[in-house]
């Protein structure tokens, strides 16, 4: 019994017990350590500015929040909190984040807001507005690094998984007929900052070259996703974000899915960014080919070569060509 007791009396010495000035990291009971519960997640600074009681639905049961739904306003924090605020709108958001970061909270969590277009992810979902456009690209660093600290918030705190799956535009919701955030917002850097890993806007895009001889491309981040086309082996791709061990592409004008098993990153090479709407897709360096397609501003692409002054990017299993003065480089 007596080296019972001090194995005991050393575990609480451990612990800061039996007096002294240690942190009081748990109290010993028969030999075990009950450490505290972690501390809860401090929220972000916001501020009340209420939406018109008719915009929202307002509940008393615990409503299940599942998502969180990123919105662009098409204007300023300021038009959208006035717009929130008008009884003929019809429409609001749980929070609308400034180009300086300032949140304002005008629907509380527990509440519905009317801001998918989807009744379902409405309930199951907190939807945050952020000044600016979905084609156009006035995203700010303090928009993205306040708005990612209030969604990383919103997921500790109501158990929503820190995933694409999970953390979505409004593009995404099921029935969409918008497209915010848009072609600019860089999913990357984003959900990077929602992880807390380290995050530079700068750097965040990724060359990605297909490692097998043929890679379907899908709807979504898993095989239960439909298949809407291939690519091949050695060709790359910018990733513009991923989900459970999936990579996003730009696939033909629009975005698809890749199996990251069948795909490896490449440094040192060169992305170009459409800075042109509608920007035609040819099949050869010159308008004197055919148009094959279209792609969209704020869009991006491996560059493959130069000629001439038109580039070569993969697109979608193929190599294609598109105007280089309505695009801009990058680096992966």
């Amino acid at each position: 019994m007596r080296g019972a007791s001090i194995l005991l009396a050393l575990a609480l010495a451990a612990c800061g017990g039996g007096g002294g000035g240690g942190e009081d990291l748990g109290t010993a009971v028969a030999g075990t350590v009950t450490v505290p519960p972690a501390p809860k997640p401090e929220k972000p600074p916001t501020t009340w500015s209420a939406a018109y009681s008719g915009n929202y639905t307002s509940v008393s049961y615990d409503r299940g929040i599942q998502y969180v739904v990123i919105h662009t306003i098409e204007g300023t924090a300021a038009g959208a909190i006035s717009w929130f605020k008008n009884p003929d709108s019809n429409v609001s958001a749980h929070y609308v984040v400034d180009y300086g970061g300032a949140i304002t909270q005008m629907v509380q969590d527990k509440d519905i807001a009317w801001h998918a277009g989807n009744w379902d992810y409405n309930v199951h979902s907190i939807g945050i507005e952020h000044a600016g456009y979905a084609y156009k690209n006035y995203w700010t660093a303090a928009e993205y690094q306040k708005s990612a600290a209030l969604t990383r918030w919103i997921c500790l705190t109501y158990g929503v998984p820190m995933d694409r799956a999970h953390i979505i535009g409004h593009v995404e919701v099921p029935g969409a007929t918008h497209t915010d955030p848009g072609p600019y917002f860089n999913w990357n850097y984003y959900m990077s900052l929602v992880k807390d890993e380290p995050a530079d806007l700068a750097t965040s895009y990724k060359a990605m070259e297909v490692t097998t001889s043929t890679l379907n491309v899908r709807s979504g981040p898993s095989t239960s996703y439909s298949v809407i086309g291939t690519v091949l082996e050695g060709q790359r791709y910018v990733r513009l974000s991923s989900s459970g061990g999936w990579s996003q592409i730009q696939y033909k004008g629009n975005v698809g899915w890749c199996y990251d098993g069948y795909l490896t990153q490449k440094t040192g090479v060169t992305g170009i960014l459409v800075t042109s709407d509608a920007l035609n897709v040819r099949s050869g360096p010159g308008t004197e080919y055919a148009v094959v397609g279209t792609v969209a501003i704020g869009q991006r692409y491996a560059l493959v070569e130069g000629a001439n002054g038109w580039k070569k990017i993969w697109w979608g299993g193929e190599e294609r060509w598109v105007y280089g003065g309505s695009t801009s480089d990058f680096a992966m």
